[in-house]
């Protein structure tokens, strides 16, 4: 028990999730439409991933247990339901009809994709499972789950399509707009969500799509069957693990040693399955007018096109540089004036807490109490983990298992309303300050996911994945940076043994806090440095801008991309062009939201953090409503403003 929360202990060797979703046919009776129900139930072994599909309803079809994953195309039953595909060619025909009969034509439609989207984008979270269940893509289940992943979006592109062009036609004719405000208030925004959300599946036809599915799940099983099969001093190393060593090990040579061979297999993948094929994503993005496959990437599914987000990453660097700069000098004391690389940062700031403290180990904290410290700070903001219904929406996957994927992550389950937190702490062991920034940063998925789903009606591409992806990783991560603080530490460590004397924390927050700007600085260096790849020119040349950038922005040394310079940070990040932008990109806006946290814990205001998580909620919950980063801002601006 937790604080009255009872924590969820997975049993791996047999874990049954049940799914049931309700998909409404056209083949209309008297009685109304006919449901299709699906079910679906994942057994998830130690040996092996089951997964087992039941179709019933306009057929009765039940589909044998075991041919799930033999046969990809049985889930496309599940989309493309008979009855859906006639539906589109009677719609074609709208735009000639009178406003009440084009709007009940558009409104089922939207119905019907509403059902259809919310099973996709929710069923996703499953395979999210699947992936991270098993490290290794050989692993027959993650392979089938890579093919069946693109499937259950691209049935749906030519219904969205459709719905594209409705849209487009009602909202620029005034009168049709205003009868349909007026029969269904909110179906307008509604329909524009759900084509922000689906953008990707717009603008490509669907064998482009297919054929950028296939390149991104292609090279990001090649870099992760890379990591798994890598051994350092004969012992499997997970990614975490690694950068706990980097933090750790105390020889300078031995930590460059690790970074260069970590580096060297994951450059290898890359090597053999993402470089080839930059230019066959640039060509596809440029036939839709895009410079480069990160231009497609940037303004269709971030929301945050390249230029924009260089302008952050320069902002951010006319901010903190100075910080960054000092930071980085004192480190250097440590090495006798010598120069610092990349791969000596995170080691040098721990030796340096250590020496502040007069020597020793640096203080930790067990998974019980990392999570209690994390539920006292979301408590006090009114976002109650340990009470229902939150507590009974968080199945906690935490334990580190053989071969188990590395990162973190929080995907929904079922309906949109319940979701999956997956971490991978080894029992007993002592978790750090980031392992608790970790856990701050996953639960604030998790509140996202389960509070917009309630605005979303479980809906998971009417809540959180309706919003741009900056926004999600941007507000989680303001979030956990928020720990590293005195203020933060002063609240919810100080009752901890390990953190009550003050000059404690006060080592630690001296540290950390700068740290983290380095780390900022660091994430959002990395973005543009990927993005890179795919300009024109030789390739090596911009591998090996790394130690260039590095230096102007980081003050370390590095290596050339072509020996490893920070080729080795999350390899499946890469093959999504840029993934960085997601983290270092929504900062601005998100900082904007936790400043005033902040301000209230220098403060030891209760009041105050009370009244700041009234507002994170009403944010959280908008789904929807947040379906471009510049809406997100007016919504800041407009509450700014209001005294």
């Amino acid at each position: 028990m937790v604080r009255g929360h009872t924590l969820v202990e997975v049993d791996w060797d047999a874990v049954t999730i049940p799914i049931t979703t309700r998909l409404v046919t056209q083949s209309h009776s008297s009685s109304g439409p006919s449901p299709l129900i699906v079910t679906r139930t994942f057994d998830i072994g130690t040996a092996m991933i089951r997964c087992t599909l039941a179709l019933a309803g306009a057929h009765g079809t039940t589909v044998p247990a075991e041919s799930e994953l033999e046969r990809a195309d049985l889930l496309e039953i599940a989309v493309t339901v008979p009855g859906h595909a006639p539906m589109v060619t009677e719609m074609r025909g709208a735009a000639t009809d009178a406003p009440r009969v084009q709007y009940e034509k558009d409104a089922a439609l939207f119905d019907v994709l509403w059902q259809l989207q919310a099973h996709a984008v929710n069923s996703l979270g499953y395979f999210s499972i699947l992936k991270g269940a098993r490290f290794s893509h050989s692993h027959k289940a993650r392979k089938q789950a890579d093919l069946v992943e693109p499937i259950l979006y691209r049935r749906l592109a030519a219904m969205l399509r459709h719905l594209g062009g409705r849209y487009a036609a009602i909202v620029a004719t005034h009168g049709l707009r205003q009868y349909y405000n007026a029969r269904r208030p909110g179906l307008l925004m509604q329909m524009q969500s759900m084509l922000q959300s689906a953008r990707q599946h717009l603008l490509f036809a669907e064998e482009e799509h297919a054929e950028i599915a296939a390149i991104i799940a292609e090279s990001s099983a090649t870099a992760q069957q890379a990591l798994a099969d890598f051994r350092w001093n004969g012992t499997p190393l997970t990614r975490g693990e690694f950068y706990r060593l980097l933090a750790t090990t105390e020889e300078a040579s031995a930590r460059e040693r690790l970074v260069r061979e970590y580096s060297g297999a994951v450059l290898s993948a890359y090597q053999q399955a993402l470089f080839p094929a930059l230019p066959r994503l640039n060509a596809v993005a440029r036939t839709h007018g895009f410079a480069n496959y990160p231009a497609y990437v940037g303004a269709i599914q971030y929301d945050l096109p390249p230029a924009r987000f260089l302008d952050i990453l320069e902002a951010y660097h006319l901010a903190h540089d100075r910080t960054i700069a000092g930071f980085v000098d004192t480190l250097r004391t440590l090495l006798h004036d010598a120069r610092v690389h990349e791969w000596d940062v995170h080691y040098l700031a721990n030796k340096k807490i250590r020496m502040a403290l007069g020597g020793g180990e640096l203080p930790t904290l067990t998974f019980t109490e990392a999570l209690h410290a994390a539920q006292a700070f979301y408590r006090d903001l009114g976002i109650d983990f340990a009470a229902a219904p939150l507590a009974q929406a968080i199945h906690y996957d935490t334990k580190k298992r053989e071969d188990k994927y590395g990162n973190a992550f929080v995907t929904r389950l079922g309906a949109g309303n319940t979701v999956w937190m997956h971490t991978n702490f080894a029992p007993d062991a002592p978790l750090t300050l980031a392992d608790l920034q970790t856990l701050v940063h996953e639960l604030a998925h998790a509140a996202h996911i389960l509070l917009s789903a309630e605005e979303g009606h479980g809906n998971g591409a009417m809540g959180m994945a309706a919003t741009p992806k900056p926004w999600r990783e941007g507000i989680a991560s303001a979030l956990d940076q928020l720990v590293v603080s005195r203020a933060w530490m002063d609240r919810y460590l100080s009752p901890l043994s390990q953190f009550a004397d003050p000059d404690v924390r006060r080592a630690m927050a001296g540290v950390h806090e700068p740290l983290a700007r380095y780390d900022t600085m660091l994430t959002l260096l990395r973005a543009a440095f990927e993005m890179g790849w795919y300009d024109d020119g030789p390739l090596t040349e911009r591998l090996n801008r790394w130690p260039t950038l590095a230096a102007q922005y980081l003050h370390v040394a590095a290596l050339p991309g072509t020996a490893g310079g920070r080729i080795y940070a999350t390899p499946h990040f890469a093959t999504s062009p840029g993934y960085y932008v997601v983290y270092g990109g929504g900062l601005p806006l998100a900082t904007r939201v936790t400043a005033p946290i902040a301000t209230a814990l220098a403060h030891d205001d209760t009041a105050a953090l009370q009244r700041q998580g009234k507002m994170l909620i009403h944010l959280l919950r908008q789904g929807v409503a947040f379906s471009t980063l510049q809406a997100i801002e007016q919504h800041l601006a407009d509450i700014e403003k209001t005294p």
